[in-house]
Protein backbone atom coordinates (compact mmCIF):
# COMPACT_ATOMS: atom_id res chain seq x y z
CA UNK A 1 0.00 0.00 0.00
CA UNK A 2 1.18 3.48 -0.77
CA UNK A 3 1.94 5.62 1.96
CA UNK A 4 0.51 8.89 2.93
CA UNK A 5 2.81 11.91 2.06
CA UNK A 6 1.75 14.82 4.73
CA UNK A 7 2.75 18.49 3.95
CA UNK A 8 3.14 20.49 6.81
CA UNK A 9 5.40 23.45 8.60
CA UNK A 10 8.05 22.32 10.07
CA UNK A 11 8.98 22.23 13.60
CA UNK A 12 12.15 22.09 15.95
CA UNK A 13 11.92 18.51 16.37
CA UNK A 14 12.64 18.18 12.49
CA UNK A 15 15.63 19.66 12.55
CA UNK A 16 18.12 17.16 12.91
CA UNK A 17 16.75 15.55 10.14
CA UNK A 18 17.02 18.40 7.75
CA UNK A 19 19.89 18.46 9.04
CA UNK A 20 21.13 14.95 7.70
CA UNK A 21 19.20 15.36 5.11
CA UNK A 22 21.39 18.06 4.10
CA UNK A 23 24.89 16.59 4.88
CA UNK A 24 23.73 13.27 2.52
CA UNK A 25 22.77 15.59 -0.41
CA UNK A 26 25.49 17.32 -0.85
CA UNK A 27 28.22 14.46 0.12
CA UNK A 28 29.38 16.44 3.06
CA UNK A 29 31.30 13.17 4.54
CA UNK A 30 33.17 12.99 1.06
CA UNK A 31 34.73 16.19 0.94
CA UNK A 32 34.92 17.72 4.62
CA UNK A 33 37.11 16.70 7.35
CA UNK A 34 35.18 14.24 9.96
CA UNK A 35 35.08 16.90 12.78
CA UNK A 36 33.57 20.14 10.54
CA UNK A 37 31.02 17.92 8.63
CA UNK A 38 28.25 18.51 10.95
CA UNK A 39 29.29 22.24 12.06
CA UNK A 40 29.05 23.21 8.13
CA UNK A 41 26.44 21.68 7.36
CA UNK A 42 24.63 23.49 10.43
CA UNK A 43 26.29 26.82 9.25
CA UNK A 44 24.75 26.47 5.53
CA UNK A 45 21.26 25.19 6.79
CA UNK A 46 20.57 27.46 9.67
CA UNK A 47 21.78 30.21 7.39
CA UNK A 48 18.93 29.54 5.06
CA UNK A 49 16.60 28.73 7.48
CA UNK A 50 17.22 32.34 9.29
CA UNK A 51 16.10 34.20 5.99
CA UNK A 52 13.19 31.77 5.61
CA UNK A 53 9.84 33.18 6.67
CA UNK A 54 8.07 30.21 5.52
CA UNK A 55 9.45 26.41 5.59
CA UNK A 56 7.68 23.12 5.11
CA UNK A 57 8.27 19.58 5.11
CA UNK A 58 7.29 16.72 3.68
CA UNK A 59 6.88 13.52 5.91
CA UNK A 60 6.06 10.07 4.74
CA UNK A 61 5.92 7.39 7.79
CA UNK A 62 7.07 10.05 10.41
CA UNK A 63 10.35 10.65 8.37
CA UNK A 64 10.95 14.20 6.70
CA UNK A 65 11.02 13.18 3.42
CA UNK A 66 11.90 16.93 1.55
CA UNK A 67 12.09 20.23 2.54
CA UNK A 68 11.33 23.51 0.83
CA UNK A 69 11.97 26.90 2.58
CA UNK A 70 11.20 30.22 1.55
CA UNK A 71 11.76 34.42 2.55
CA UNK A 72 9.49 36.98 1.71
CA UNK A 73 9.99 39.51 5.03
CA UNK A 74 9.57 39.32 9.13
CA UNK A 75 11.60 36.82 11.55
CA UNK A 76 9.52 33.97 13.26
CA UNK A 77 10.75 32.33 16.63
CA UNK A 78 12.29 29.87 15.49
CA UNK A 79 14.22 31.75 13.01
CA UNK A 80 16.04 33.07 15.99
CA UNK A 81 16.43 29.18 17.30
CA UNK A 82 17.86 28.56 14.08
CA UNK A 83 20.07 31.64 14.22
CA UNK A 84 21.62 30.64 17.81
CA UNK A 85 22.39 27.40 15.96
CA UNK A 86 24.06 28.49 13.45
CA UNK A 87 26.32 31.23 15.49
CA UNK A 88 27.49 27.68 17.75
CA UNK A 89 28.18 26.13 14.52
CA UNK A 90 30.48 29.09 13.39
CA UNK A 91 31.97 28.96 17.38
CA UNK A 92 32.56 25.46 16.63
CA UNK A 93 34.59 26.28 12.94
CA UNK A 94 36.81 28.54 14.76
CA UNK A 95 38.38 25.82 17.10
CA UNK A 96 39.93 24.08 13.78
CA UNK A 97 42.26 26.62 12.22
CA UNK A 98 43.94 24.59 10.84
CA UNK A 99 41.22 22.77 8.50
CA UNK A 100 39.26 25.88 7.75
CA UNK A 101 40.80 25.89 4.42
CA UNK A 102 37.87 24.58 3.41
CA UNK A 103 35.08 26.74 5.18
CA UNK A 104 37.08 29.68 4.08
CA UNK A 105 36.13 28.67 0.20
CA UNK A 106 32.46 27.95 1.49
CA UNK A 107 32.29 31.55 2.28
CA UNK A 108 33.73 32.65 -1.10
CA UNK A 109 31.23 30.62 -2.22
CA UNK A 110 28.23 32.67 -0.37
CA UNK A 111 30.35 35.61 -1.47
CA UNK A 112 29.23 34.47 -5.51
CA UNK A 113 25.91 34.19 -4.81
CA UNK A 114 25.31 37.81 -3.55
CA UNK A 115 27.80 38.73 -6.68
CA UNK A 116 25.37 37.21 -9.21
CA UNK A 117 22.56 38.78 -7.20
CA UNK A 118 24.36 41.81 -7.81
CA UNK A 119 25.01 41.36 -11.27
CA UNK A 120 21.66 41.10 -12.30
CA UNK A 121 20.68 44.60 -11.20
CA UNK A 122 17.36 43.41 -10.46
CA UNK A 123 14.82 43.35 -7.21
CA UNK A 124 13.18 40.34 -6.35
CA UNK A 125 9.77 39.78 -4.66
CA UNK A 126 11.12 36.72 -2.60
CA UNK A 127 13.53 33.68 -3.21
CA UNK A 128 13.45 30.23 -3.06
CA UNK A 129 16.09 29.99 -0.36
CA UNK A 130 16.13 25.60 -0.32
CA UNK A 131 14.64 23.05 -1.90
CA UNK A 132 15.49 18.72 -0.67
CA UNK A 133 14.08 15.71 -1.74
CA UNK A 134 15.61 13.08 0.33
CA UNK A 135 17.20 10.06 -1.55
CA UNK A 136 15.21 7.36 -1.53
CA UNK A 137 11.78 9.44 -1.64
CA UNK A 138 12.80 11.13 -5.84
CA UNK A 139 10.85 10.03 -8.19
CA UNK A 140 7.23 10.35 -5.94
CA UNK A 141 6.13 14.08 -7.04
CA UNK A 142 7.42 15.02 -3.64
CA UNK A 143 9.84 18.01 -5.68
CA UNK A 144 7.37 19.53 -7.37
CA UNK A 145 4.79 19.58 -4.49
CA UNK A 146 6.89 21.22 -2.69
CA UNK A 147 7.79 23.42 -5.20
CA UNK A 148 4.03 24.35 -5.62
CA UNK A 149 3.38 25.34 -2.25
CA UNK A 150 6.62 27.72 -2.53
CA UNK A 151 5.06 29.23 -5.60
CA UNK A 152 1.36 29.62 -4.00
CA UNK A 153 2.98 31.22 -1.07
CA UNK A 154 4.74 34.19 -3.16
CA UNK A 155 1.08 34.07 -5.06
CA UNK A 156 -1.28 34.61 -2.69
CA UNK A 157 1.53 37.62 -0.78
CA UNK A 158 1.44 39.42 -4.09
CA UNK A 159 4.81 38.48 -4.90
CA UNK A 160 5.60 38.90 -8.47
CA UNK A 161 9.26 37.63 -9.21
CA UNK A 162 11.27 35.69 -7.09
CA UNK A 163 15.25 33.90 -7.15
CA UNK A 164 17.05 30.82 -6.27
CA UNK A 165 20.89 30.00 -5.89
CA UNK A 166 21.84 26.68 -7.24
CA UNK A 167 24.97 24.59 -8.81
CA UNK A 168 26.10 21.84 -11.17
CA UNK A 169 26.05 19.42 -8.15
CA UNK A 170 22.31 19.96 -7.32
CA UNK A 171 19.64 19.37 -9.49
CA UNK A 172 19.59 22.42 -11.13
CA UNK A 173 17.76 20.63 -13.94
CA UNK A 174 14.29 20.64 -12.12
CA UNK A 175 14.40 24.66 -12.40
CA UNK A 176 15.09 24.01 -16.27
CA UNK A 177 11.77 21.79 -16.56
CA UNK A 178 10.49 24.40 -14.55
CA UNK A 179 10.67 26.98 -17.50
CA UNK A 180 12.90 29.53 -15.01
CA UNK A 181 15.19 31.40 -16.08
CA UNK A 182 19.12 31.34 -15.77
CA UNK A 183 19.94 34.89 -15.26
CA UNK A 184 24.27 34.27 -14.94
CA UNK A 185 26.60 31.68 -13.00
CA UNK A 186 29.98 31.78 -12.49
CA UNK A 187 32.96 29.49 -11.93
CA UNK A 188 34.34 28.47 -8.74
CA UNK A 189 38.05 26.08 -8.48
CA UNK A 190 37.65 24.52 -4.91
CA UNK A 191 41.59 23.75 -3.48
CA UNK A 192 42.51 21.29 -1.39
CA UNK A 193 45.11 21.80 2.00
CA UNK A 194 47.74 22.67 -0.36
CA UNK A 195 46.17 25.49 -2.49
CA UNK A 196 46.38 23.27 -5.22
CA UNK A 197 42.93 23.73 -7.79
CA UNK A 198 40.57 20.97 -8.63
CA UNK A 199 40.85 20.28 -12.30
CA UNK A 200 36.93 21.11 -12.99
CA UNK A 201 34.90 23.91 -11.19
CA UNK A 202 32.10 23.96 -9.64
CA UNK A 203 29.50 26.19 -11.38
CA UNK A 204 27.02 28.39 -9.55
CA UNK A 205 23.82 29.88 -10.90
CA UNK A 206 21.43 32.63 -10.52
CA UNK A 207 17.81 31.51 -11.75
CA UNK A 208 14.52 33.84 -11.83
CA UNK A 209 10.82 32.98 -11.87
CA UNK A 210 7.98 35.14 -12.06
CA UNK A 211 4.52 34.62 -10.53
CA UNK A 212 0.97 34.98 -12.06
CA UNK A 213 -0.85 36.80 -9.60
Amino acid sequence: MKEEVVYRKMVDADYQEVLEMVIETWNYREWIEKPLVKPMAEFFLCDLLVGADDVFVAVIADKVAGIVATSHEQWSRLQYVWQRRQLKALLQLAGFEDKNYIFAQYMETMNIDEELLALSGKKYGGALNLLIVKEGYQGLGIGGKLYKHFYDYLQGLGVKNFYLFTDNSSNFKFYDHKRLTRVNQKNFFWKDKDGEPHKKPEIYYLYEGNITI
